[in-house]
């Protein structure tokens, strides 16, 4: 019986229970059968060993915690049949950060040190700027309309430059979860 099948029936079996009772036994069982297949089992397998679904329903139903037990012993995981997945998933997250990931994380962390640069840049072009207006005699519209015109290309870069390293830090943290996924799962 797959998996489906046997959460139809186990459901069936619990129709006149609430619908949270319901919805979290089914959960417990869902979680046997992901223990189940990551010992290697089959669905089928996890759902002879779980037995009848109908049986269950009523060891739920009359609250017959013995039974309920009995039927939902542990799952053991079996070494041997690991699947290969799962032990090459360290290599494969080394292989990818040293080849593709840090190098690539490494190039956009200097593309983020040259734009705070830049911004600095500009800053400090501003403020040269609104110091050498009070001399320039008729070129004082000119200057300031320059000087207004920088300053908003500024806060402007200043506004991105800020979203960046946000996404840039948010970025990291979900890669560096993606790799301890890949590394304790596999791919």
């Amino acid at each position: 019986m797959t998996k489906k099948d046997y959460l139809d029936a186990l459901s069936a079996g619990l129709g006149t229970m609430s619908y949270n009772d319901v919805k979290e036994i089914l959960a417990e069982i869902e979680e046997h059968f992901a223990e189940g297949i990551i010992a290697g089992k089959t669905e089928d397998e996890i759902s002879s060993s779980l037995g009848d679904p109908k049986e269950l329903a009523t060891a739920y139903m009359d609250g017959n915690e013995v039974k309920i037990k009995a039927a939902l012993k542990k799952i053991e995981r079996n070494p041997e049949k690991v699947s290969p997945k799962y032990k090459n998933g360290p290599i494969f997250v080394v292989l990818f950060n040293l080849l593709l990931a840090i190098p690539l994380w490494i190039v956009l962390f200097i593309i983020l040190l040259a734009l705070v640069g830049v911004d600095v840049g500009v800053f400090t072009g501003l403020v040269m700027l609104a110091l050498a207006i009070p001399g320039s005699g008729a070129f004082i519209p000119g200057l300031i309309l320059l000087a207004v015109s920088i300053f908003f290309f500024a806060l402007f870069l200043t506004c991105l430059l800020i979203l960046l390293i946000k996404n840039f830090f948010k970025g990291t943290g979900m890669y560096i979860n993606w790799n301890r996924k890949v590394w304790n799962e596999g791919l």
